[in-house]
Order: C-alpha cells, then sequence, then structure tokens
C-alpha cells in the first residue's frame, strides 16, 4: 500500500509540472559550456573544483626560473561559476575566468602570484594586476601544495618572458592570434 502511495504522489507531481520549461539564464548555459570546454581543452589540466571555481593548470607553461635556487613557475587557470562570480570584487564582475602566473620556490616550499588577468566569457581582458614578490609559505594539504607538487616535478617547457593567451580555453584560435 505505501510503494503504491508513493507511486501516485511521484505521478501526481510529475504531471503538475509537465509542460512547465524550465527557464535557463543565457549565462547559465555558457558557464556550463564554457567549462565543458575546458574539461575537453587538452591544453588544461583540471586540477580542482568547487562550489565557485574549477581550477586548472595551463599545459607547456612550466619552467624553472632559476635553477640554482629551483625556483620555478607556471599559468594557472580558474574557471568561476555562476556563484563564484557573484562573489568577485566590483570592479571584476563581469569576469568568467583568470589566470595567474605563480611563483614556486621548490626548495623553501615558498610561493607568490606575480600577476593575474582576468577575462568575460569570450576571452576579452577586463582586468590585469602585477602582484609585489612577497614570498608566502605553501601550506600543506593545500591546493598551492598540488601547484608546487606539479610544477616541481615537470622539466622547463615554457619561455620566461610569456603571458597567457588571450583566446578562450576550448574555443578555436581566432585568426589573427599570435603564440
Amino acid at each position: 500500500m505505501k510503494k503504491l502511495m508513493v507511486l501516485a504522489m511521484v505521478l501526481i507531481a510529475s504531471t503538475s509540472f509537465a509542460g512547465q520549461k524550465k527557464k535557463v539564464s543565457k549565462e547559465t548555459a555558457a558557464s556550463v559550456t564554457l567549462q565543458d570546454k575546458w574539461d575537453a581543452d587538452p591544453s588544461l589540466l583540471k586540477l580542482d573544483c568547487n562550489d565557485n571555481m574549477c581550477v586548472y593548470g595551463i599545459k607547456g607553461t612550466a619552467q624553472i626560473i632559476d635553477a640554482d635556487t629551483n625556483v620555478r613557475s607556471a599559468w594557472v587557470a580558474f574557471l568561476y561559476t555562476n556563484e563564484g562570480r557573484k562573489t568577485l570584487a566590483p570592479q571584476l564582475k563581469g569576469s568568467y575566468y583568470s589566470k595567474e602566473k605563480w611563483n614556486i620556490n621548490c626548495n623553501d616550499l615558498k610561493m607568490n602570484v606575480s600577476s593575474i588577468h582576468y577575462y568575460d566569457a569570450k576571452g576579452t581582458p577586463l582586468n590585469s594586476y602585477n602582484n609585489d614578490e612577497e614570498w608566502s609559505d605553501i601550506v600543506p594539504g593545500s591546493f598551492g601544495e598540488t601547484v608546487a607538487a606539479i610544477v616541481c616535478s615537470v622539466e622547463d617547457d615554457g619561455d620566461e618572458d610569456a603571458t597567457p593567451a588571450q583566446e578562450v580555453p576550448g574555443e578555436p584560435v581566432k585568426e589573427g592570434t599570435v603564440f
């Protein structure tokens, strides 16, 4: 009898919603599509996701800055979710993702972020910031430790002066884009 009642309630609930279209904002559809494209992009390595963002390593950007001190760098990209975009500072509204240059001292387990670039969903730059060179400890068990473990284990494969490409990861390269 209980099973019959539950089945009847499910049937009533499902028929009461039949025909109602769920409104999906264009922003939500664009964000999901962008994340799907990033997930499928072979130039990106998905590292972590939470309610506010997904984090990707940009392949081919790791490099040794100073072999004597074992300082290395790599670019890391942050794709913001709808919730994550709501928490951005007012001057960053409209940002869908950012790219950050992380410098890591593999010997001392310290890091700094030397530059941050914010983009809209189409890859148009919105803001850029250069940070000071203050180094901080890499916290054990943190995302920074994950990035450091990867960066400190790879060979030099980048150009020290390279800046992140402005194309949208997962999208075909726009005509006239220079690498």
